[in-house]
Formats: structure tokens, sequence, C-alpha cells
């Protein structure tokens, strides 16, 4: 429907009822009524996510490892999962770039070792 600025298209809040201009973006709410309602909007769908989250995590299969580095028992959701914490995955990132490097120059330090 056509309204101008002499006949301007009026309607209610949803939320206090007050009279409110229904511009051409279909406003629902007035000013102080829409932050209200646009918080409690974000606060349905933070509490809907949080409550798929939990569902989903409680129905995923845990698997029962052993970490690789400390020997402790640990639970992952993932099958190929190998360490129980960030601090045992770095130690074995460290000691693989250790022995890595120890292979790279074998040959050399075989070499060093068979010279004295």
């Amino acid at each position: 429907m056509y309204h101008s600025i002499k006949n301007p298209l009026k309607t209610k809040c949803r939320k206090c009822r007050k009279e409110i201009l229904f511009d051409h973006a279909g406003r629902l709410y007035c000013k102080v009524c829409a932050v209200i309602a646009h918080k409690e909007s974000r606060e349905r769908a933070h509490k809907k996510r949080k409550q798929y989250r939990l569902t989903v995590k409680a129905n995923k299969f845990h698997y029962h490892k052993d970490c690789r580095v400390c020997g402790e028992q640990f639970e992952s959701t993932r099958k190929t999962r190998k360490y129980c914490s960030d601090k045992c995955k770095d130690v074995n990132f460290r000691i693989e770039r250790y022995m890595n490097k120890i292979i790279k120059y074998q040959d050399k330090i075989q070499s060093l070792l068979t010279n004295k």
C-alpha cells in the first residue's frame, strides 16, 4: 500500500503496543523495544546452540586410548587422537624433530666417527 508524508501508515509495537510509523523496512517494534527484542533473540539462539552442542556431545562415541608420550589413559571423541594434552603433543613434536635431524645427518655422523 502506498503511503505519503501526509498519510503515513501506523502500526503498533509488538511488545509495548505503542503506536509507531510503519516505514518501508516493515518495523515491528519501537526503538526501545527493538533493542530488547534483539537481545532476547540472541539469547534464545545462544541457548538453542548450547543445548544442541550438549546433546551432540552426549551422543558421540568415546574412544578409550593411551597417550603415546606419558602412557596416561584418556577419552577421545576422535579416532585419530594420539595424545592426552597439548603438552604431550608438543613434547612428541620436539622428539620427532630431534630424531628427524639425527636421521638426516646420520651418514655425516657415521663418517665423522669412523674417521677418528
